[in-house]
């Protein structure tokens, strides 16, 4: 394992030996030769947390987030040491802002309190080891968040950490009639054989409205439903690939997710390379799988 710190260590809340001591401990006998870690320790944003991507090889160029609450550190420096290729855990941190004991809720309503600087950092970094053991070692089959985040809390514990993690009920919402989603809401000619559609949008639109059965369309539409949902669960920062654009401006590159829209919006707030914002369709988008 590769660790890499950047931004400022306040020295009467931790040292660089002891976090990597940390990180060493938390991780025990795991196989860490593939890893990359990236601690960010932030004097401007409170805001704090990790993210792995673990599920495709990543390369230098994608060591430093371009966007999200990371961003701060988007031109840090790309050590002259990495591998060609790697998996990355990127976790930020704020020890001069934050006070501990700490308590915080994360967005899976789990409830976390840490007493400590290294019990926070040792229960952040051993959730997002769950999912390196998990897409590149092959453990913990089809787990997910919830328990990622059981299994951070016992094994850190059992380390002798002091956290305490409790998962919360969801309130039961009334449920909201919704308006049926058309074939025009989610459509997007990439989908098809571009020589068999028109070269307008609506042409396009119109053509696929007479290749389709009904069955197909229900079919169509439900797939993209499942589509938006998934793009739903990313975090700003994260890059998506534009499979179309009717300008033609942008397709073919990637974006970054700056901000997820209501839960019935067929759109997604996105900022592409030239630095504007775009209330972007998510029919037109795809994950650029970490």
């Amino acid at each position: 394992m590769k660790l890499y710190i950047y931004g400022f260590i306040p020295a009467n809340v931790a040292s660089e030996t002891k976090i990597r001591e940390t990180l060493k401990h938390v991780a025990g006998n795991t196989d860490c030769r593939d890893l990359v870690v990236t601690l960010y320790l932030s004097v401007r944003s409170k805001r704090m947390g990790g993210r792995a991507y673990v599920r495709q090889w990543i390369r230098a160029n994608r060591l430093h987030p371009k966007g999200g609450h990371m961003s701060e550190f988007s031109r840090a420096e790309i050590p002259g040491d990495l591998p060609q290729q790697f998996k990355l855990i990127r976790m930020m941190l704020s020890p001069r802002l934050c006070e501990y004991p700490r308590t915080e809720m994360d967005g899976y309503l789990w409830r976390h309190t840490y007493n400590g600087f290294y019990d926070h950092l040792a229960h952040l970094f051993a959730h997002e080891l769950h999912h390196y053991q998990r897409h590149h070692l092959g453990l913990h089959p089809h787990k997910g968040e919830h328990s990622a985040n059981q299994w951070a809390h016992d094994h850190v514990t059992a380390l002798g950490y002091s956290i305490r993690s409790e998962k919360l009920q969801r309130k039961k919402q009334k449920r909201q009639s919704q308006r049926p989603v058309s074939l025009a809401a989610v459509f997007n000619p990439a989908d098809f054989d571009a020589s068999a559609l028109p070269g307008t949008l609506n042409g396009a639109l119109k053509r696929a409205h007479l290749m389709l059965s009904p069955a197909a369309q229900k079919k169509y539409i439900a797939d993209k439903l499942e589509h938006f949902n998934h793009l739903r669960s990313l975090s700003p920062g994260d890059e998506l690939y534009v499979t179309f654009d009717p300008n033609r401006m942008y397709e073919h590159q990637t974006v970054s997710i700056v901000r997820i829209m209501r839960k019935n919006s067929v759109r997604i707030i996105i900022r592409t390379q030239d630095g504007k914002e775009w209330r972007w369709p998510m029919a037109w988008l795809r994950q650029i799988s970490p």
